[in-house]
């Protein structure tokens, strides 16, 4: 047993500002959004629906939450006119009449800039909220666009569907981070674009230090550093890797990492 601690050193972690904002449009080109001031995330639709027996609470069962933004910036790029919509709650829109989607990404920065987290956010509708402009005076200010977006889950493979994913660098192999940066933000040679669930799976199974693969009939293999997999005999292995949980002396789960 070990003692619970507080404030250790790498634990105390903070979150600051948003930035690399950008819009994806339905051709999966990307377009940086410059000039973004603030996007608050709107999970919705979470209420928890309480199952009585007896005159008793005996379970709570939650609905799953709707993912939504409200997103502030001084500008933004010229090609979201072509997917704003009246209201993202109007029935057209529900009903499918007038879905033209797109996708989102933006970075929020974790312990000032040590470290962030890459959000990307799938099947997006945006409706801009009221717009102020008043005549110029002594003080001068910059008006502020603002705008409330909406989204629809895409399927993820093990998981429930979902609309937003999380890419921690706390976490993730920096080269793994680096290989979806650059389908995100583009390179010298290839254009920015917005990768599918299926590419981003890809590039950390790609990327994972030690790899399983399931033949699905009951054989599976390990890949490895010789650190990492270590043959004790010739017909004995030892994996000494996070992903590789012993449950008891002869029964195990292990899963790419």
């Amino acid at each position: 047993m070990t003692k619970l601690r507080w404030d250790e050193v790498g634990e105390r972690h903070y979150y600051t500002g948003v930035d690399r904002g950008v819009l994806y449009t339905e051709d999966g080109h990307g377009y940086a959004w410059n000039g973004l001031t603030e996007i608050s995330e709107v999970p919705s639709d979470a209420e928890v629906r309480p199952i009585f027996q007896n005159g008793i609470k005996t379970l709570n069962i939650p609905r799953m939450e709707s993912f939504a933004v409200a997103l502030t910036a001084y500008t933004y790029p010229m090609e979201l006119d072509n997917y704003e919509v009246d209201d993202v709650f109007s029935p057209a829109v529900i009903s499918g009449e007038s879905q033209r989607t797109f996708n989102l990404s933006y970075r929020t920065l974790v312990d000032g800039n040590t470290h962030y987290q890459i959000h990307l956010v799938h099947k997006a509708l945006a409706s801009a909220t009221e717009k102020s402009f008043g005549t110029i005076n002594a003080s001068v200010d910059a008006i502020e666009f603002g705008w409330n977006i909406a989204t629809t889950p895409v399927p993820i493979i093990g998981a429930r569907p979902s609309a937003h994913l999380i890419i921690d660098t706390r976490i993730a192999y920096p080269w793994a981070v680096q290989a979806v940066e650059d389908l995100l933000y583009g390179t010298d040679t290839e254009d920015a674009e917005f990768p599918n669930l299926i590419d981003i799976i890809a590039i950390f199974d790609d990327a994972a230090i030690l790899k399983i693969t399931d033949f699905g009939d009951g054989t599976w293999e390990a890949d490895g550093p010789d650190d990492v997999v270590q043959f004790t005999s010739a017909t004995s292995f030892e994996i000494s890797w996070p992903s590789a949980i012993y449950i008891s002396d002869d029964t195990y789960t292990v899963s790419t990492l």
